[in-house]
């Protein structure tokens, strides 16, 4: 059950990893995806973006990414190894 939880919590990690890394890219996405004013050439976008709200990209991540990323994951993971870990042993006997 510990090992469970352990393999649980690191995929619950790295899934809410994933997320910070790539906050700000779905942030410039949505930007660019709404701008109808701005060229669409995606590197110049993205190059503005950063240098323009650097950090800023990240506003808003605390509230989002925890409760959507990392619980979420740590539940179904855990559920799932608990899951199949019960039905082989139910098969092996």
């Amino acid at each position: 059950m510990i090992k469970i939880a352990k393999i649980s919590l690191i995929s619950a990690i790295g899934n809410w990893f994933g997320d910070i890394l790539l906050y700000p890219l779905d942030t410039i996405s949505t930007r660019l995806k709404a701008s109808h004013a701005v060229s669409h050439d995606i590197i110049p976008f993205v190059r503005h973006s950063i240098q323009v709200d650097g950090v800023a990209l990240y506003r808003g991540i605390t509230k989002v990414s925890f409760p959507a990323a990392f619980i979420p994951t740590f539940v179904y993971v855990f559920i799932y190894d608990n899951l199949l870990n019960g039905a082989s042993r139910m098969v092996d006997k």
